[in-house]
């Protein structure tokens, strides 16, 4: 067969030194067509390794082998709308409000509590705390895995509650009205937002924090596509301009990750600046991402799930995100020649439009990769020939 090759042109872009990088996002063989959730866990198998779980409103994907493989595991119980792994137990929320305990990995499963007329839409464990986040009435506490449950809203001034975050023992809240802190246990708690934007109009009336993660001892708040960074408990914030229309994020020692309109965003400094990691993905807008093992995998629009090493990606970057680009700059496509698949990387100093096109040796445009707005930092996108005839 004949090996294609192609001319890669960037408008006010120069051809630069290369720069590979090796691995790509792989697709899941979990069923999309009833993936139906954003509830992603682990927890430990007993033997020193650990389990992955997937919510889906058919039930369980458990997978044995780092993501490797799922299979759905039909405990009869359906519907998942809330999942958490807590050591070796996995603790669901069904059909709302019930709360269901399983000690084997999803094999058996025993009824622990319910609340009636709730709609329980986040479970979140701070060592023997754990904590349930409602969409109408506020925060739940149990220190006793479900035997008992007390409500936690004292101070509360949002009761819309859609995730949770930890920075030791203090414990933050993300609402639709900003941020709560309790810094004893969910006793008590108090609204810390100075800083985030405060939203005008019948249709925006409040500050919705729709991603909340801590990294480190800093905490990211994602607020209407924007995000924004507290590097004192919340006392006050800061936006991060630098980057935008964020969905969801997740972190892992130190490493931030941003699942955005755009694709999958890695800042290894803080979000000082950031790098795309898009290869292979080739549905790039992400509405949800989770580390769990050694991988991190996101859901996106399509509701496909998507796999990579978190290795892969924090090595692929180091070196490059100690400061912002200083120049335009793309980098040689990796590998080249190639058949059909290749990474293409190139760097922004500053948020720009840009577009990004595909020709051949005859200098016909054969496709267009980008077209649009890109924040600050250095992207990744991955070009396949499959579509094209051999000898373009």
């Amino acid at each position: 067969m004949k090996i294609k090759n192609y001319v890669l042109a960037f408008f006010t872009f120069f051809v630069a030194g290369m720069n590979p990088l090796f691995a790509q996002w792989q697709k899941t063989d979990i069923d999309s067509s009833i993936f139906g959730g954003r509830y992603f866990t682990t927890c430990s198998n007993g033997a020193g390794g650990k389990n992955l779980f997937v919510g889906t409103k058919e039930g369980f994907y458990l997978s044995t082998n780092n993501g490797l493989s799922w299979s759905l595991q039909d405990s009869g119980y359906h519907n998942v709308t809330a999942l958490v792994g807590i050591n070796t137990d996995l603790v669901t929320v069904y059909g709302y409000n019930q709360i269901w305990l399983s000690t084997d990995n999803g094999t058996t499963w025993n009824y622990k509590n319910e609340l009636p007329d709730e709609y329980l839409y986040t479970i979140a464990a701070n060592g023997t705390n754990i904590f349930l986040g409602s969409l109408e009435y506020g925060i739940w506490l149990s220190t006793d895995m479900f035997s008992s449950l007390q409500q936690s809203d004292d101070g509360l001034t949002n009761y819309s509650i859609l995730s949770f975050a930890f920075i030791g023992t203090n414990v933050f809240a993300a609402t639709q009205g900003g941020v709560c802190l309790s810094t004893n246990n969910g006793n008590s708690w108090a609204q810390v937002d100075s800083g985030l934007p405060n939203p005008t109009g019948s249709y925006v009336p409040q500050i919705s924090v729709y991603a909340l993660v801590a990294c480190g001892s800093n905490l990211f708040a994602g607020v209407n596509g924007d995000l924004f960074l507290s590097t004192n408990n919340g006392a006050s914030w800061s936006e991060l301009t630098n980057i935008s229309s964020v969905n969801v994020l997740a972190a892992s020692d130190g490493n931030l990750f941003a699942g955005t309109d755009h694709g999958v965003f890695l800042s290894t400094n803080n979000g000082a600046n950031w790098m795309t990691v898009n290869a292979g993905l080739t549905d790039t807008s992400v509405i949800s991402l989770a580390v769990m093992g050694s991988n991190l995998f996101v859901q996106t629009s399509v509701n496909n799930v998507w796999m990579r090493p978190l290795s892969d990606m924090i090595t692929s970057i180091k070196g490059h995100t100690n400061q912002i680009p200083n120049q335009f700059e793309l980098s040689q496509n990796y590998p080249n020649p190639f058949n059909p698949t290749t990474t293409i990387q190139y760097s922004l100093p500053t948020r720009s439009f840009m577009t990004l096109k595909i020709y051949n040796v005859l200098g016909q445009e054969v496709q267009k990769l980008v077209e649009g707005e890109e924040n600050t930092g250095i992207h990744e996108i991955s070009f396949s020939a499959s579509s094209l005839p051999s000898g373009t």
